[in-house]
This record gives structure tokens, C-alpha cells and sequence, in this order.
């Protein structure tokens, strides 16, 4: 795969009045964690990029340089694209930015680590997101019945998710060698990357459901598991 940065135009301006606030068929469960994945998403592509340009100085193969770079790219439209369609949450009345200050309160401890372990969180951040990524690519009837223009923004963030996963794997071995100490700080970052994300998503689903009135309903909750870790 070669890391190709695209900038795509996406127009949400007025979709509120044109799509259900469910915007998802299965309901507001799989519409709710969608959407927590969006709302994530300008505060977490931040983290992974400044990782990247921490480490890129270090690296002295240009073709991974370039690939370093390509990278940098993708994640800046990733997060202005997904800032545009946060706006558009932000008019159904989902909290997006308190949601932005807590993921960006639990990053910011992450920082307080080591570079190279929070090297590993992103690394491993990255290699979740691949994954999250590869679902509307391997599984293309996800988004059936979902708005062209919706859909469009989440496939094309999915691609280059998938495409450009291996960058910062990469890059951290570039730039820290290969051995007993990067293996053991993959791992532990790789466990603190699963504790953030296992507090992480259920919060801010839970801060979009309560911003619709139906936190407590388990419908709701119900849809939303089956979405994850079912079939929609």
C-alpha cells in the first residue's frame, strides 16, 4: 500500500433538517457510537501526529520519511474533516467539545510517560483504528441506508486508516532500534492504549445517548453492543 494523502470535500451544512437524529437504521445506538468516534477523532489524530513529528527528525531512510509525512497529512484532514462534521453534532446538541476535553484529559496522561511509552499508546492507538477502519471496508453493508454523505466521511476514513497503520509501528522501530526494551514498551503501551479505549468509547457513547434523552434505555445500549461486536 502506499500512503496517499487525499483531501475530499464533505457538506454537512443543514443535514440536520435533511436526516433523523438516528441516522443509522439500526437506531440510536450504532448512530451514538459512530459519533463517539467522531468526537474523538480531532483530539486523538492531534496525538498521533505530534508523535510522528517528535519522531520523523530521527529517521534517516527518506522513503519512510516520506511515508512519515504522507502520514502527517492524512491525519490533519482526518481531523478537520471530522471537526466539520462535529459542527453538525454540535447543532443536534451533542456535547462535543466537553467530550473533547476528557479524551484530552486522559491523553494528557499519557504524557506524563515516558516518550517511548506514549510512542507505544499512539502505535497501538493506530493499530485499533486500522481495525475500527477495516470494518466498513470488509464488512460494506455497515453503512446500508445511512446518508451518501455520512457514509462517504467514515469509508474514506476507514481506507486510510487501513492504509497508512503500519506508519508509526515503523517509525518507532526507526527511530528506537529493535529489541527486549521496544518489545516490552509495545506491550505496556499497548495495554494502556486497551484501558483508554475500553473507558474512552463507552463514556463519550454514553455522553451522546444522554445528550438524545435516552441514556438509560437499554435498547438503546443493546443496539449499540450489537453493532460493535455483532452483525447491525
Amino acid at each position: 500500500l502506499t500512503v496517499t494523502p487525499r483531501r475530499p470535500s464533505f457538506e454537512f451544512a443543514g443535514l440536520e433538517h435533511e436526516v433523523p437524529r438516528a441516522w443509522h437504521p439500526p437506531g440510536i445506538g450504532p448512530t451514538a457510537f459512530l459519533e463517539a468516534l467522531s468526537t474523538m477523532a480531532p483530539v486523538v489524530e492531534a496525538f498521533f501526529i505530534e508523535d510522528v513529528r517528535r519522531l520523523l527528525p530521527r529517521i534517516a531512510d527518506e522513503t519512510l520519511r516520506a511515508e512519515g509525512d504522507a502520514f502527517l497529512r492524512q491525519e490533519a484532514a482526518h481531523a478537520a474533516m471530522h471537526a466539520a462534521f462535529n459542527r453538525l453534532l454540535m447543532r443536534w446538541g451533542v456535547p462535543v467539545d466537553p467530550v473533547a476535553d476528557s479524551v484530552l484529559g486522559w491523553l494528557t496522561i499519557v504524557d506524563w510517560t515516558s516518550s517511548d511509552l506514549r510512542s507505544a499508546v499512539a502505535m497501538a492507538g493506530e493499530h485499533f483504528l486500522g481495525e475500527i477502519g477495516d470494518a466498513p471496508l470488509s464488512r460494506p453493508e455497515l453503512p446500508d441506508g445511512v446518508d451518501p454523505r455520512i457514509a462517504r466521511l467514515f469509508r474514506w476514513h476507514g481506507y486510510e486508516e487501513v492504509e497508512h497503520k503500519a506508519v508509526l509501528f515503523d517509525v518507532f522501530h526507526a527511530a528506537r532500534g529493535h529489541g527486549l526494551y521496544t518489545y516490552a514498551v509495545r506491550i505496556a503501551g499497548l495495554w494502556i492504549a486497551v484501558v483508554l479505549l475500553v473507558v474512552a468509547l463507552p463514556s463519550v457513547s454514553r455522553s451522546i445517548l444522554a445528550s438524545t434523552g435516552v441514556a438509560p434505555n437499554l435498547h438503546a445500549w443493546r443496539g449499540l453492543v450489537r453493532f460493535v461486536f455483532g452483525r447491525a
